[in-house]
């Protein structure tokens, strides 16, 4: 978890300089684009790294078949997913700017497809560790690359070859591991890609409603919307988008100790579940009470003259986080407790659900409904699982300690509001004294409400 942390906390400050150097439009054409090639790179893998990464692990002697055969299937699906982006580019009627940089992010998809064959390997080989620094240092240079590129100009196109550094690294040095103990080539047998597709049928319909649902919002707002808007939106939604590493690091962490408190201990599987909850709510709604509280200066330092559109952007969206981490908290439990199939077809309902809500709110309502259905998806992911959840946890709601954490933010949110009343020594610090108080009172009532413990930092 710790490696995406460091590179979160180093690129966030980059990409928001990115945003206030790049303006609403350019920004919005840039985020077209890579909002495009986001939504359809899911055809380049369609379940496939799941099955490959259990076969390599149960099939060492046969490693070298088996990534030939990948890397060959693999390829070609994502040559098809950048030749869907680029269609809709044409029958959307985008901008060039917008179809040379999808072309561009195209043969960075196609790069990062070759990558993610070779780490899927060094994952099975259980080199975490490289996999770790070798994303690290491919994570930092494209970002001091992508730094450099919008100081050198504004143009969304050189913004896009930036981030090309960082699948050419990952395939270099990735590849270099791997090619000294393999050779690697792409094997172009049809008839193993039709196996290999046949495997991954559920895997593949699934994941296209799960990135449907997940990418709505950027499929649509640029075309109903317009595309200096979808700027806008994308802008005032970074904090929420960059942020949910949160809930999803934490909820990754814990679903091994889940799984294996399940399968050895199955009384007591309520207790990680318990502290799963506990520490994504705790963790999700501190750093939406802060953004929420400084929104205003965070506007006027990223996006300058338009700080009054995206400061209630930010407000709204950051606060997908908490149901964000009670929807991830509660499908990885289950999942953690062996409930897959179930769980998977609920998921499949809640996504045909989602998107067709998406579509009414963003159609409706534009920019205003592209927030709310953000913070409307996890509230349906969750509902649809939450009887499953009740069932396979039974007694789980109840042990949540909802009422001390209530406590502890409502103290919280006091001394936020007292700052903004009392305190008027100029924005920036209003801001810090404001959010460095508030930390504090937050800590010491976690403290004595014994919600933060040193059995359970201990744990940790």
């Amino acid at each position: 978890m710790c490696q995406p942390i460091l590179l979160n906390a180093f690129s966030v400050p980059v990409t928001a300089f990115i945003f206030y150097r790049l303006g609403q439009f350019h920004l919005g054409e840039w985020a077209t684009a890579a909002s495009l090639i986001a939504a359809t790179s899911f055809v380049s893998n369609l379940g496939l790294r799941t099955i490959f990464v259990r076969d390599l692990a149960q099939q060492t002697e046969h490693e070298e078949s088996l990534v030939a055969a990948q890397l060959g299937l693999r390829l070609l699906l994502s040559v098809a997913a950048g030749t869907i982006a680029l269609c809709v580019c044409a029958l959307v009627h985008y901008s060039p700017v917008i179809t040379a940089c999808v072309l561009v992010n195209f043969i960075g998809m196609v790069l990062s497809t070759i990558a993610s064959v070779f780490m899927d390997v060094m994952q099975a080989r259980q080199r975490f560790t490289d996999i770790s620094r070798v994303n690290l240092a491919a994570g930092v240079l494209l970002t001091l690359a992508s730094l450099l590129a919008v100081m050198r100009s504004t143009s969304p196109i050189l913004l896009s070859f930036s981030y090309l550094l960082g699948p050419v690294i990952s395939v270099a040095v990735f590849g270099a591991l791997v090619s000294r103990s393999i050779t690697i080539r792409p094997d172009w047998d049809r008839n193993r890609h039709r196996k290999l597709l046949h495997q991954i049928r559920s895997l593949a319909a699934n994941l296209t409603l799960a990135t449907l649902q997940e990418r709505i919002e950027q499929l649509v707002v640029p075309r109903l919307v317009g595309v200096a808007e979808f700027g806008l939106f994308t802008g005032g939604s970074m904090p929420a988008d960059r942020l949910g590493i949160v809930p999803d690091g934490l909820a990754t962490v814990y679903y091994p100790i889940i799984a294996r408190t399940h399968s050895n201990e199955p009384k007591n599987t309520t207790k990680p579940v318990e502290q799963l909850f506990t520490i994504s709510l705790i963790s999700a709604i501190t750093v939406s009470t802060l953004i929420t509280f400084l929104a205003r200066p965070i506007s006027i330092l990223i996006f300058r003259h338009n700080a009054n559109l995206y400061q209630p952007i930010i407000q709204l969206t950051i606060w997908a986080l908490p149901l964000q981490s009670v929807a991830l908290s509660v499908v990885y439990a289950l999942q953690a407790a062996g409930q897959h199939a179930e769980a998977a077809r609920r998921n499949a309902v809640s996504s045909i659900t989602s998107i067709v809500i998406s579509l009414l709110l963003i159609g409706k309502l534009h920019l205003v409904g592209a927030c709310v259905s953000l913070l409307l998806k996890p509230l349906i992911t969750a509902s649809a699982v939450l009887p499953m959840f009740t069932r396979t946890f039974p007694g789980c709601w109840s042990r949540l300690p909802l009422t001390r954490i209530a406590i502890s933010f409502g103290a919280m949110v006091l001394v936020l509001l007292l700052t903004d009343r009392l305190v008027h020594h100029g924005i920036w610090i209003d801001a810090t004294v404001g959010a460095v108080a508030a930390t504090g009172v937050l800590v010491l009532a976690l403290v004595c409400t014994r919600l933060v413990t040193r059995e359970l930092l201990s744990e940790l």
